[in-house]
């Protein structure tokens, strides 16, 4: 009778030994696994987000406005810096809207809406929005009380005004006086002179305030106390040197002068608005000092502009250019200074002393 045989005993015990080292071997490595799973995972969202053509969203940021400073160096005054914005307020107060009434762009009721047309090339801080051609009522102005020429100015609203103020007339005290300025003789007791400040007119442009500044050091001698001055500057909005009518003194031609020879010149024109402020002053002559370039002045305009005057004003027209560029019988300055009984004078800078 043969004996069982019995397995050996290695092979009976090294059985579930093999399988605990396996299993050690996987836990061991689990680790790496999950690490190259995540690392991978996130290899995959990055590429998802960063794919091509995603539209990212835009980051909310305060509009920024950004513009020009000008810094006004005096000897005996702290410096004074103007941007646009500033001036443009500035001048806002100095020309007192109420007086002159003129509206500036800040001081424009919401209800306006006045939109910027392109050909105007204007601020937005000055919309306009040219009225059509066919339009003007009668002196009562009530047809069109709610039409607005350029800054704010009611049509309407001012030929009414100026309607009832007409009866009073001008104030003839003084004797008067005569002041020739770049050819253009006038006549009269209360001269405002009004001169485009914008940019095209300055020392980078044609040098024009600077000739300017020295024909009225030259020619205003010629006035005396017994008649009154005005400056007012203007760009896109108006500007009086001063309050009140200035007796022509010594010491008020001079101060002009001087207010003139220091003025900054920037920015964009608006000649309806500058010329409606100084025909609420009811002067007897306007002499209007600009380079006439575009914007320039439609039928529309030109025509309450002419209301305004009408048997009040002569309105004398000095355009400035380069060359033999004197303006056409159809240019506005051509046409105001005809409406008005005035002169038009071409200046050549390039020719000036």
């Amino acid at each position: 009778m043969q004996a069982a045989v019995n397995p050996p005993a290695s092979e009976e015990y090294d059985r579930p030994s093999g399988w605990l080292d396996r299993w050690a071997s996987l836990a061991a490595a689990l680790p790496l696994l999950l690490s190259v799973c995540i690392h991978l995972s996130t290899m995959l969202a990055l590429a998802w987000w960063m794919r091509p053509g995603r539209e990212l969203a835009p980051i909310a940021e305060p509009l920024r406005h950004a513009g020009i400073v000008l810094a006004k160096v005096s000897a005996n005054q702290p410096t004074e810096y103007l941007t646009e914005d500033s001036e443009t307020k500035r001048e806002a107060t100095d020309s007192s809207p109420a007086a002159v009434g003129v509206t500036t762009a800040d001081a424009l009721p919401a209800e306006s809406n006045l939109e910027l047309p392109a050909s105007a090339q204007l601020p937005t801080t000055a919309g306009i929005g040219l009225p059509d051609a066919g339009f003007l009522p009668g002196v009562d102005g009530v047809a069109s009380a709610n039409r607005r020429l350029p800054s704010g100015i009611n049509e309407g609203a001012i030929l009414a005004e100026d309607a009832k103020g007409r009866g009073t007339g001008q104030d003839t005290t003084g004797t008067v006086g005569g002041l020739t300025l770049f050819g253009a003789p006038a006549r009269g007791r209360t001269f405002a002179m009004l001169i485009d400040r914008s940019a095209s007119m300055g020392d980078q442009g044609l040098g024009a305030i600077r000739a300017a500044a020295d024909e009225f050091a030259r020619q205003m001698k010629s006035l005396d106390e017994q008649q009154r001055v005005q400056l007012i500057a203007y760009h896109a909005a108006p500007s009086q040197m001063n309050a009140h009518w200035l007796p022509a003194t010594d010491q008020n031609k001079q101060k002009l002068v001087d207010y003139l020879r220091g003025l900054p010149a920037f920015g964009a024109t608006n000649h309806t608005a500058a010329l409606v402020a100084a025909l609420k002053l009811r002067p007897e002559v306007i002499f209007l000092l600009t380079d006439g370039d575009d914007p320039g002045m439609d039928g529309a305009q030109l025509r309450i502009v002419r209301e305004l005057a009408r048997g009040r004003t002569t309105i004398h027209t000095i355009q400035f250019g380069r060359g033999s560029q004197a303006a056409d019988s159809d240019h506005f300055m051509r046409r105001l200074a005809n409406d008005t009984g005035g002169n038009y004078v071409y200046v050549d800078v390039d020719k000036l002393p």
